[in-house]
């Protein structure tokens, strides 16, 4: 009797050793993820402040990590923040000739010679049409990622972008989203550059 509950005990001995050994690791791997943090180089990016204005702020190659909402040349939009629902809306009445009529930017980013970006953002509109994305140097234009027709439907969708700067690294970078050459309400949310 004596036997089987020296071995009973001994079993239940190497089972705690085991389970306190093992148990440990995964709680450290675990602890390593939760504290990786990705990290969104846009400012406002979930719309929850207010944006600036052009022409009544013209400093368009440094809009102090938030979004500008401008009109240039031709057209006619109204564009607002909704900070309740966290998004960006635009209302296009006359589209002008361009895409870039009608735009909300962000600039300066810096983007790394050999680094890798993910471009991510969710947005619809009132009824079928397209919009640009735009991210490039504001200097020279010269672009690293030009979706120039981004297909926008009623229904909400996610749309990412993967793109790698080959050159250098541009200290003047600008992202824009362009609606103008088509009517309609444009929404805009959550939308992120991160580094990969």
């Amino acid at each position: 009797m004596k036997r089987i509950l020296l071995a009973v005990l001994s079993v239940f001995v190497l089972i705690i050793f085991l389970l306190s050994n093992t148990g440990t690791a995964p709680a450290t791997e675990q602890t390593q993820e939760s504290t990786s943090t990705v990290v969104n180089l846009l400012g406002n990016g979930e719309f929850t402040e207010d944006i600036l204005f052009f022409p009544a702020y013209q400093n368009v190659n440094n809009t102090k990590k938030n979004w500008l909402f401008a009109i240039f040349d031709a057209g006619a939009a109204a564009g607002r923040i909704d900070k309740e629902k966290k998004l960006f809306v635009v209302e296009v009445k006359d589209p002008g000739r361009e895409t870039w009529n009608i735009q909300i930017l962000q600039a300066p980013l810096t983007l790394q010679s050999g680094a890798t970006y993910q471009l991510s953002f969710k947005a619809w509109a009132s009824k079928e049409r397209t919009m640009k994305v735009f991210i490039g140097n504001f200097q020279n234009w010269t672009p690293y990622l030009a979706e120039d027709k981004v297909p926008l439907t009623t229904e909400k969708k996610t749309y990412i972008y993967e793109f790698t700067i080959k050159g250098r690294t541009d200290e003047n970078v600008k992202i824009s989203f362009e609606f103008g050459k088509d009517t309609g309400t444009i929404y805009i949310a959550n939308v992120k550059l991160i580094k990969k």
